[in-house]
């Protein structure tokens, strides 16, 4: 593939950092959004742990794996298909296939959520027996109210991104919603004397659903796109649509059910109690995920138009900027579990990190702090590798990209299958690491082949750098100094330990684009 100088082509340059410039800015408003849903996400966490205990919290935990992948098989896709699509009818003036592309993401699966409810229903009894978690029964009618609601709030959210208005989901599912389920779960303990079960946990997310569903339709009929159409306005690209949709579900929801399956195996192998152990280690080591998720919502659909556009310079540029961004951001957060994942997990009680340990060279260690530190780790290597699956999957190559779910998917089954039993959490979380690096290294040689594109460049030395100093100062200092204040010593060694990073970052240098982004949010660099 022919390179261009950036250098002798100013226009090329001027639309590398436009396109850098606007990643950034949504990246910006959705890693906002993220960063309060974490927060309240991990708030909601330790208060629903410390009220219910390890053992509810398991049983709430597989409740909601049971919605997610309900929710993920009745979506069909079609919300990528709404993705790639909404941004190109939108550029050609074509408002009667919006129409159609939207009747299609939201309808369908909504129409098909409803018959997975029903099933849910009647087959509450048969897959509680199967875990061997009787008290899964009371809590299935709740799942299959909450799942049609569920559906139609992401494929909405999914619609307004498709727009590229990042900010109407994150106000509805992030900010709203994460709020009324922390209001609704205070509400419950304080009413029940602060003993709560699976069954108020649900309801509380429920509600929390409902109302971010009727905010993202809100702003989707009032603010996008009028729904108040006929359908004989439409024009119904099926063929179209469930051709590039139907290979992404594939791969989506061999993803979704590879990511959930650890918890499932730990609820037919194992007690509720390792269940909820494990679902508090895993969500406290996505904190890393943040930025990474947010970029990659942003970048779909600006790979999907420069790949139509055929700037393959601009999208390797994309692709190498946006997956510094990422590593730099998750680097930290790494360091920061491999330094304190016990005194983290104290927070949310003492049972989580007690009820579980394992002996290594002599040695006891809590089994749910090992397996966070581990799950840790998965995260930087997914982060290091960038949107490499965005690249596979938005550049017209659905089935390659169904092809690598199904090896990340195998891996998955096969390792959880040799290690849960033996190793328990720790099997889990190592399982899950081993898929996500064999996934995104195969997506890397793909984007390598077939586009001559590569994550890497020079840029990336100076967070390793920094990390590396960083980490060292820390390890130092808590040795020294902290060694017998937990909760006190271990948020002044996190404070120290992000801003001996980022100083170290600084006094490095900052890069041409990182200082073009921060000169025009602080609107000192106006474009010529």
């Amino acid at each position: 593939m022919v390179k261009t100088s950036s250098s002798a082509n100013p226009s090329l340059t001027h639309a590398k950092a436009t396109n850098i410039v606007s990643a950034a800015k949504g990246s910006g408003v959705v890693f906002m959004g993220r960063l309060f849903e974490y927060a309240g996400r991990f708030l909601l966490g330790v208060m629903l742990a410390r009220f219910m205990g390890a053992g509810q919290y398991g049983i709430y935990a597989l409740a909601d794996t049971m919605l997610t992948l309900i929710t993920g098989i009745a979506l069909l896709g079609l919300s990528q298909g709404m993705v790639y699509y909404i941004p190109f009818f939108k550029n050609i003036g074509d408002k009667a296939s919006l129409w159609g592309t939207l009747f299609i993401g939201l309808a369908i699966p909504f129409a098909v959520s409803v018959w997975l409810s029903i099933a849910l229903i009647i087959l509450g009894k048969p897959i509680a027996t199967w875990l061997d978690k009787p008290t899964l029964v009371s809590v299935m009618p709740i799942v299959a109210i909450a799942v049609p609601f569920s559906v139609l709030m992401f494929a909405a959210a999914q619609a307004t991104q498709a727009f590229r208005r990042m900010r109407f989901k994150v106000i509805a599912q992030d900010i709203v919603m994460t709020s009324v389920k922390i209001i609704c779960v205070a509400l419950f303990a304080i009413y029940y004397s602060f003993h709560l079960n699976a069954t108020l946990a649900l309801v509380a997310h429920t509600i929390g659903v409902l109302v971010a569903c009727g905010m993202l339709f809100y702003y989707l009929h009032t603010e996008l796109f009028s729904l108040n159409r006929s359908l004989k306005s439409a024009h119904i690209h099926f063929k179209l649509i469930f051709s590039f949709s139907l290979p992404v579900y594939f791969s989506q929801l061999i993803n979704t059910f590879g990511n959930e399956f650890q918890t499932l195996m730990l609820g037919v192998l194992s007690t509720s109690s390792a269940v909820g152990i494990f679902t508090a280690a895993s969500r406290t080591s996505t904190i890393g995920k943040m930025f990474q998720a947010s970029i990659v919502t942003v970048a779909m659909p600006y790979v999907s138009d420069l790949h139509s556009r055929h700037e393959f310079e601009q999208l390797n540029h994309f692709y190498q900027t946006v997956t510094k961004w990422t590593y730099t951001v998750n680097l930290p957060v790494f360091l920061m579990m491999l330094l304190f994942s016990k005194p983290i997990l104290m927070i949310f009680g003492d049972s989580f990190v007690s009820n579980l340990t394992i002996d290594l060279f002599g040695v006891t260690y809590s089994a749910g702090a090992v397996a966070m530190f581990i799950l840790a780790f998965g995260h930087l290597i997914d982060a290091g590798t960038g949107i490499c699956g965005v690249i596979i999957t938005m550049t017209a190559r659905p089935w390659l990209n169904t092809f690598n779910s199904i090896l990340a998917f195998s891996s998955t089954i096969l390792l959880n299958i040799l290690l849960i039993p033996t190793w328990g959490v720790i099997g889990a979380a190592t399982a899950q690491v081993a898929s996500v690096t064999i996934l995104n290294v195969t997506r890397i040689i793909q984007a390598y082949l077939l586009y001559d594109m590569q994550p890497y460049n020079r840029s990336f030395i100076k967070p390793t750098i920094a990390g590396l100093v960083a980490f060292a100062a820390t390890f130092i200092l808590d040795s020294l100094i902290f060694t017998n204040i937990e909760l006190i010593g271990t948020i002044l060694n996190i404070i120290f330990l992000f801003a001996v990073y980022i100083a170290t970052i600084i006094a490095l240098g900052l890069d041409a684009d990182d200082r073009m982004i921060i000169n025009r949010v602080a609107g000192k660099l106006k474009p010529k």
